[in-house]
Parts: structure tokens; sequence; C-alpha cells
């Protein structure tokens, strides 16, 4: 049985999203995070972005829905020498039979059948399958032997 991560081996898929990750240091000033934005008041932020580091400065630096904003300006990583884009693309990709995944997002594809896979936002390739439900996308696969569902997209028998 293989198991891959957009096209890597587990390893290598780690190994290159820990490099490529946002990693976030306050320099001054006091940081808190709530209701899903990290603000920082009177300070500034060291950030590394795909190994470049960066300093913002600001009376008030919020993070807010993966944007970075000073003092009410969203911050223009091309000014800041580098642009830069998250990856929010999933894929996921087993060769061989499952019994239970579970993912909050990404498209599967089980070359092989499946006893029971959720997954919330994702399409879904698989060979037989006894459960399968996605919240948003589309399900692909041969054989039913209990439910497929999906929220938003449409099921396919192959």
């Amino acid at each position: 049985m293989s198991f891959k991560i957009n096209g890597k081996s587990i390893n290598d898929f780690v190994k290159e999203a820990t490099t490529n990750c946002e990693s976030i240091t306050t320099l001054g000033g006091s940081m808190t995070i709530s209701g899903g934005m990290t603000i920082v008041n009177g300070g500034s932020v060291a950030i590394t972005r795909n190994g470049k580091r960066h300093v913002l400065r600001g009376n008030r630096i919020i993070k807010k829905d993966g944007t970075w904003y000073v003092d009410g300006k969203a911050v223009d990583w091309d000014e800041l020498g580098g642009k830069y884009e998250e990856e929010n693309v999933v894929s996921i990709e087993i060769t061989g039979s499952v019994q239970m995944l579970r993912t909050t997002m990404g498209n599967v594809t089980v070359k092989g059948d499946v006893l029971d896979l959720h997954t919330a936002s994702g399409d879904v390739q698989c060979g037989d399958v006894l459960n399968v439900s996605t919240g948003s996308g589309d399900v692909s696969c041969g054989n039913v032997g209990g439910s497929v569902s999906t929220g938003s997209g449409n099921v396919y028998r192959k």
C-alpha cells in the first residue's frame, strides 16, 4: 500500500510543507489570537514565508482570513520582495483498499475499495465503496454497498 499527498510521499510532503510554511515572531508589542485573527498592537512582527524573512511594523498588525494588514492597509508581498501564495489544495492518493479515512479538506483518490470515507470538502474517486460522503465535491465510485452522499456535487458510478 502506498499513500501520497499532492503526489509526494508523506515524508516529502511534510518536509516541503514545513519548509514553505509561515512562521511568526513578535518582536515587540502584544500579540493576541482571537476569532481566527492574529493581532499585534504597538510593535512589529517578523514573518518568514517561503524562506524569506519580512518584518512588519505598525500600531496595529492583523492577520485575518490569510491576509496581513498593517494599520488597516493590506500587505503587498510584491513590495516586500516576493509574492506569497498559499496553496490550499490538498490531494490524497492511496494505492490499496481503505477501511476508514477522514479529512477536513482535499481531493481523495483511492486506487482500491473503501469501507468508510468522509471529507468535509473535496472530490472523491474510488473503487467499490460501502459508505462515502463529502460536504462539497463530486464522488466517482464503483459499486455501492451502503450510502454515497455529497452536499454540493454529483455522484458518478464508474
